[in-house]
């Protein structure tokens, strides 16, 4: 766990600038707003880092899980036909302010390995992504939040503050979630053993959503630096909440088995960006809260 970052207090009259402008222009400006803990709930060093140093907290690894490490992408002609990304500890960066993860093409084919979950040999990858998971398997009952970016809109990434359960079968909360143009909260029950869905829940600002400011305004979230929350207990459903404000609900059962805290991001298997540099996944702080 690493030492809060100091924070300078607005002057008033940038206070009264921002208060006019929220006014005006709610799709482009907006607090960010940071939800407080339910009393008596303290925060947990397992899953709470600011991000502050070079150097990885002893709270995460950066060694995707084998069954994730490798992703293929849909078959697309457009796209070069069927392409593989790998999660890659070098797109893992800590810069002594944030933890950076970075989306990349390589213009020189890498080596690849086996891929359990496509039960095949990877020979070559031209796409790869990054991945932190907390060491801290356990996760139940929390409030789960992160400060985050993404360094402008991009269509084609993947980058995902989630947490995933750990056993045969449980629970994933996708706290803030962008893909194919789209934000979204989602809370997913996933069957024991064969590992299909057994409820899904999802509130999503896509391009489709009407009316289109609503859109634009989770897209600004997206790319500014935002609040992304989610709390669940034991007794309660799963609440998510940008900048302090509930803004989903999941009907699902309650959590009740262990979960991990993941950062993730990675150029999007359903649609491969065309080579090129891509935007990178930034997280100033994490904190968890447990009751």
């Amino acid at each position: 766990m690493k030492i809060p970052k100091a924070r300078c207090k607005l002057r008033i009259s940038a206070c009264v600038a921002v208060a006019t402008l929220l006014t005006s222009a709610p799709l482009t400006v907006q607090a960010q707003s940071k939800l407080s803990a339910p009393g008596g709930w303290t925060i947990y060093n397992w899953a709470t880092d600011y991000f502050n140093d070079t150097n990885l907290g002893w709270q995460w690894t950066d060694v995707a899980p084998s069954w994730w490490l490798y992703e293929k992408s849909d078959n697309r002609p457009e796209r070069g036909g069927v392409t593989w990304s790998k999660f890659r500890q070098d797109n893992v960066i800590m810069d002594g302010n944030s933890l950076v993860v970075r989306n990349r093409y390589h213009y020189t084919p890498q080596s690849g390995g086996w891929s359990g979950r496509y039960n095949q040999n990877v020979n070559t990858y031209t796409y790869s992504g990054g991945w932190l998971e907390s060491k801290a398997s356990w996760l139940v009952e929390g409030q789960y939040q992160a400060n985050s970016k993404v360094d402008w809109n991009f269509a084609d990434i993947w980058p995902t503050f989630w947490l995933t359960y750990t056993g045969n079968g449980g629970h994933e909360l996708d706290i803030m979630q962008y893909q194919l143009n789209a934000l979204d909260h989602s809370h997913i029950v996933w069957k024991a053993n064969s590992g299909g869905i057994q409820g899904s829940s999802q509130r999503s600002w896509n391009p489709w959503t009407t009316p289109k400011w609503e859109h634009d305004w989770a897209l600004a979230r997206v790319r500014s630096w935002s609040n992304w929350a989610c709390r669940t207990t034991r007794n309660s459903p799963a609440t998510f909440y940008i900048n302090g404000k509930l803004e989903h609900t999941s009907p699902l059962a309650y959590v009740n088995s262990g979960m991990k805290l993941i950062f993730s991001s990675s150029p999007h298997k359903s649609w491969r960006p065309l080579p090129g540099n891509y935007p990178s996944f930034r997280v100033n702080w994490v904190e968890t809260h447990i009751p």
